[in-house]
């Protein structure tokens, strides 16, 4: 009996023995797939940090390159509409002179017209009483026709300054159009800006 109960004893304790061992096999099998897996994630870990890099890399690229050509894009346009708008200004300064010149010239005409007209009525006045003994019909002719001679040389007068007045205007609403175009082109440089950050952000970041 003492032998059978011993007998089973040692085959439990075999039996344990080979069920620990087993137990050590899988823990060192289990230890080294830990050991692998780790290996693994931090290769990939250390890839996609590399990944990131490279992509911030060309996202920084590209930004410096659109933000040139942008700055470049906008000094040009700022330079065409400083040229321009220096171009526009010498003409209305020019015709502003012509204008003025104009001016001087029909108050000196008027005011020589207005002495010449006065000198030659009197003149007349004086001529035509002496011939016919101060009857004033010759000089009412006379004074009319004066008159009309000065009416047509002030209306020649003023289309040229209407003329002058029109050009001048038409330069100053161009010279505020090219403004309203310049002011336009910055709002639409700051939606274009707008567009490439969200590109960027599409195509680099997500």
């Amino acid at each position: 009996m003492q032998e059978l109960t011993a007998c089973m004893q040692k085959e439990r304790i075999q039996e344990y023995e080979s069920k620990e061992e087993s137990n050590l096999e899988e823990i060192k099998r289990l230890g080294v797939i830990n050991s692998t897996n780790t290996s693994e994630l931090r290769s990939i870990i250390k890839y996609q940090q590399l990944q990131e890099e490279q992509i911030q890399k060309e996202i920084d690229i590209a930004k410096h390159d659109l933000s040139e050509e942008f700055k470049q894009r906008i000094s040009l346009q700022k330079a065409t509409y400083l040229k321009e708008t220096s171009q526009f200004q010498d003409k209305i300064d020019k015709l502003q002179f012509e204008l003025n010149v104009c001016n001087d010239k029909l108050n000196q005409s008027k005011e020589n017209q207005s002495k010449k007209s006065i000198m030659n009525e009197t003149s007349a006045y004086k001529r035509d009483c002496d011939l016919h003994g101060g009857d004033d019909s010759e000089f009412k002719r006379l004074v009319h026709q004066h008159q009309k001679e000065l009416s047509v040389l002030q209306k020649q007068f003023q289309s040229i300054l209407n003329a002058k007045d029109d050009q001048i205007n038409d330069l100053v609403y161009r010279v505020k159009k090219g403004q309203h175009h310049q002011e336009r082109d910055t709002f639409a440089a700051d939606d274009m800006d707008n567009e490439v950050q969200s590109f960027i952000y599409l195509n680099y970041t997500l």
